[in-house]
């Protein structure tokens, strides 16, 4: 899934943990992805996380994102 959303040039947003080893591991060695938005399964912080992600699309670009996992809330 990571490599289709690198395709596309999607960022990919996850609560899934596999995807940060995936990421470290890319970083490692420094295989090319877009980019991980991680945040942790909280049904509370749902409305945070959203304010978080349409933050990071109306400020951010998407070559601040590749390579690096974000980690939510901001």
């Amino acid at each position: 899934m990571l490599d289709r959303s690198t395709e596309l040039g999607r960022v990919f947003f996850t609560h899934d943990r596999d995807f940060l080893s995936e990421a470290s591991r890319r970083q490692r060695i420094r295989l090319y992805f877009v980019g991980v938005i991680f945040a942790q399964l909280e049904q509370s912080l749902v409305g945070v996380y959203i304010r978080d992600l349409v933050i990071i699309a109306e400020a951010g670009t998407l070559s601040e994102l590749e390579n690096f996992v974000t980690y939510l809330p901001l």
